[in-house]
């Protein structure tokens, strides 16, 4: 069992995030009502390569939580999975949950060991557990996007908050 809990919208003190994670506040559906936010927190330009403040990209998700339907942030997330990369080896969900795991530590520098995702399964059932301080909408819309890119997969994945 984990010592650590994620809270919500609360990064640990030096914690980072990639500027390709980030990415996916700039390029989505919303993306030109979402410049301003963007840029009120410090995000003005972006670079890929670059790591930003866990903290301060949380702030804007809050915000942006706060102003956009669930439908839209979910809308968030399944564009946030074009601009995800995937191994060539992944072809099925049974590949691609492995990766977003590993995809968390990759795109995270600085976070709790215990922080991030880990899968639990079954012979019935595969669970993405997740222990972050993220908002449920961005993970279900990534896998949603993910899965309908792999073109179908196993559907028997849900998401559930530690």
């Amino acid at each position: 069992m984990s010592s650590y809990t994620a809270i919500p919208y609360q990064a640990k003190e030096g914690a980072e995030v990639s500027g390709a994670n980030v990415s996916v506040l700039f390029n989505n559906i919303r993306e030109e009502s979402l410049k301003p936010l963007l840029v009120q927190h410090g995000f003005s330009t972006l670079d890929m390569n670059k790591w930003y403040s866990q903290q301060a990209f949380l702030d804007v998700i809050k915000e942006i939580e706060q102003q956009l339907s669930y439908e839209e942030l979910v809308a968030i997330g399944i564009s946030g999975a074009d601009v995800l990369e995937l191994p060539a080896e992944v072809t099925d969900v049974y590949q691609l949950l492995p990766s977003i795991v590993a995809g968390y530590d990759l795109h995270h520098r600085n976070v709790p060991e215990e922080e991030g995702y880990r899968i639990e399964e079954t012979d019935t059932e595969m669970r993405i557990v997740c222990n972050i301080p993220y908002p449920p909408f961005d993970l279900y819309g990534n896998i949603y996007g993910l899965v309908k890119r792999l073109q179908g997969g196993n559907s028997k994945t849900h998401s559930e908050n530690v």
